[in-house]
């Protein structure tokens, strides 16, 4: 007779941010332990690293893999990663992969994450007009929609909502991600990524990622990890990121217009 499934407690709400660099980052500002730091005081409960894979070989992701571990504890969890640029820049995440891989052929690349048992996520994808090659998103796990430092922490690209609609036709496993794409701790706070979960660790997260299981949260709205891209919800999107952008827009014009004060002799 088999034994019964141990009890992995009561489901509960924890956040977290995803799409990380530090200083094994060409573009990092923080260590892995001052961003750990930063999480707990934001009360998030997890970390997804994704190091640049231009600064990295075997010996510095095996280093990185390692400080992950050491400073993960019960009440957050440090998942290692790696951001690799591939052919015609285009960037591809890797979340939870804990070997190099020095390919830059994307598809190579999301077939490699997949053996690692990582999740495979394209990056900002309308950062660049990126060539995406044949099969490419029909290979990965999720798309980037949501990228803080390219789209803002308020609102979701509706374009990348729009690639992310179109691709889930042929690829209906995809997710779309809410990333930070975190460079300095002043952004901590800006975006999280929300998800119920039994048990607080690596495994559980990276599941929830890989299945939509999870919604991307800022001040002003969220979005389901699946959305559903409905007519109205779409077209909902777009407008707020129409808004937002064009306040940006408004507000960089008023400075440039606004005469600057002379200073003193």
């Amino acid at each position: 007779m088999s034994s019964p499934a141990p009890d992995r407690g009561a489901p509960r709400t924890v956040r977290g941010i995803v799409h990380v660099h530090s200083l094994y980052s060409y573009d990092g500002r923080h260590s892995v332990s001052e961003i750990v730091q930063a999480a707990r005081d934001a009360a998030l409960s997890f970390v997804c690293i994704t190091e640049h894979s231009d600064t990295l070989d075997a010996s510095r992701v095996r280093d990185l893999v390692a400080e992950c571990s050491s400073l993960s504890s019960d009440d957050l969890v440090v998942i290692p990663g790696i951001e690799f640029t591939c052919q015609g820049g285009l960037h591809l995440l890797g979340i939870g992969v804990r070997s190099f891989d020095a390919s830059r052929d994307p598809v190579s690349l999301s077939g490699f994450i997949r053996e690692q048992g990582g999740v495979s996520v394209f990056a900002h994808p309308y950062r660049k007009a990126y060539d995406i090659p044949p099969g490419f998103l029909d290979s990965i796990d999720g798309i980037e929609i949501w990228n803080a430092s390219y789209d803002g922490s308020l609102v979701p690209n509706g374009r990348a909502l729009d690639l992310y609609v179109r691709a889930r036709s042929t690829n209906p496993r995809l997710f779309a991600l809410t990333g930070n794409d975190l460079h300095r701790l002043v952004n901590v706070r800006k975006l999280a990524v929300e998800m119920r979960l039994r048990s607080l660790d690596a495994e559980s997260i990276q599941e929830a990622l890989r299945t939509g299981a999870f919604r991307g949260v800022s001040r002003l709205c969220s979005i389901s990890g699946r959305p559903r891209g409905g007519s109205a919800q779409r077209l909902g999107i777009h407008a707020l990121d129409a808004a937002y952008h064009g306040a940006q827009r408004l507000r960089a014009s008023l400075s440039r217009d606004t005469p600057r004060k002379r200073q003193p002799r």
